[in-house]
């Protein structure tokens, strides 16, 4: 009988220690990602025209060591909504406005402004976060509409990674919730010969290449739509003198907004003569795609153009399909 009045009381004192008893905190789980890029992987060949240091494009589908994915990182308690850029939790860090830099296919870890010791970390509560990406970096800029904006420079390869979440429990970094960006200008590249010794003499040196294209181009992390602004600018191709050839010389490329209409390219030569050359595609100027335009002038002060496509993972191709 004793025996059993001890039992009851253990089994008293246990119930009320259970009730008692706070339970522990969850671990903190620090925010690391990695990064892709959508649909590019070149390779030049021999033969080719090579990517001159102008050309700026991103190219590869996975960060390296030799070219490192650096972007803005937007992360978010609400979707859709990145308006706080200083992060006032300093558990945390978020929300935020902060940098990254990929230079591998390997998880990284994401800190506040590059700070070690201000690592991002998952609410313990189970809080979804959500994050965008930007390219390039320190490029992009928050509007108070709840969009980003950035100037078009003809020589920056804008890019974009939608809008990814996740949760302590159900992290970044998996290949199908971490951030890829997608290249949102059109990549022309210029190339000029001569039919014809005649057609040297002809025309002389060829002194400006120019074309017109949007200013700005504004996206909206609600529903990732992008445009372009109405206000136009003048990118210049070449603007010093450039010899004729009957060889394919390439004189430039530029990065510019994608249209579905003709991109008019005007041409001076060194005695003043001015010609304008509308260059088509079938299918427009996609986002994402390079063009290759060929101007042919002959010796009756006559330019034609030739577009190619080439999308840019198939770059190790021949570009001028000889």
């Amino acid at each position: 009988m004793k025996v059993r009045y001890i039992n009851i009381l253990f089994i008293l004192i246990m119930l009320v220690c259970a009730c008692t008893h706070e339970a522990l905190p969850l671990a903190e789980v620090p925010i690391a990602m990695k990064a892709g890029i959508d649909n590019i992987d070149v390779q030049l060949k021999s033969g080719d025209v090579p990517i001159s240091s102008e050309d700026n494009a991103y190219i590869g589908s996975v960060p390296s060591a030799e070219r490192p994915l650096k972007v803005d990182l937007c992360f978010s308690l609400t979707s859709s909504v990145y308006s706080v850029a200083t992060p006032t939790d300093t558990k945390t860090y978020l929300p935020c406005h902060t940098t990254a830099t990929f230079k591998d296919e390997n998880i990284t870890q994401i800190y506040y402004n590059g700070e070690n010791d201000k690592t991002l970390a998952y609410p313990t509560t189970g809080q979804d976060v959500y994050c965008v990406g930007f390219y390039p970096q320190g490029t992009w800029k928050y509007s108070d509409d709840n969009t980003f904006k950035a100037d078009l420079t003809g020589k920056a390869d804008l890019m974009f990674a939608p809008q990814i979440s996740g949760k302590w429990n159900q992290q970044f970094g998996t290949a199908n919730n971490s951030p890829v960006f997608q290249h949102l200008l059109t990549w022309l590249k210029v190339v000029m010969c001569a039919t014809s010794y005649d057609a040297i003499d002809a025309w002389g040196s060829i002194t400006s290449i120019t074309l017109n294209t949007a200013k700005e181009i504004e996206l909206s992390p609600i529903d990732n739509s992008v445009t372009f602004s109405t206000d136009q600018q003048t990118f210049e191709l070449i603007n010093t003198p450039e010899e004729l050839s009957i060889l394919k010389n390439d004189v430039g490329s530029v990065f510019i907004a994608p249209s579905s209409d003709s991109i008019k390219l005007t041409i001076k030569a060194e005695d003043g003569r001015i010609a304008t050359v509308d260059v088509n595609s079938a299918e427009g100027f996609k986002s994402g795609c390079q063009y290759i335009v060929v101007l042919y002038f002959d010796s009756l002060s006559v330019v034609d153009a030739l577009c190619t496509l080439e999308s840019w993972e198939n770059q190790n191709d021949n570009l001028y399909f000889e």
